[in-house]
């Protein structure tokens, strides 16, 4: 299972920008570039920022219609 590590660095000035506007650093994962982008972590940054995941996949089973803005209540996990 690979795991992956992001760095992201922001300058004072535009993180001073970003909280005077109330704004998270949000990371989106879209896996095939014609369907819906999924936000999958949002944060209040600091200067330095590092973000670590791993590869890691389950099944789920909802009844939720995949559209923009849709809340997907889990019905069954099987990972």
């Amino acid at each position: 299972m690979p795991t992956y590590t992001l760095q992201i660095q922001i300058d004072p000035a535009s993180l001073k920008t970003i909280y005077a506007s109330n704004e998270k650093l949000t990371l989106v994962k879209q896996t095939d570039p014609s369907q819906a982008e999924v936000a999958w972590v949002a944060f209040a940054p600091f200067e330095n920022n590092r973000v670590t995941w791993s590869e890691q996949y389950a099944v789920y089973a909802a009844q939720t219609e995949l559209k923009a803005g849709a809340s997907i209540e889990k019905l069954s996990t099987l990972s």
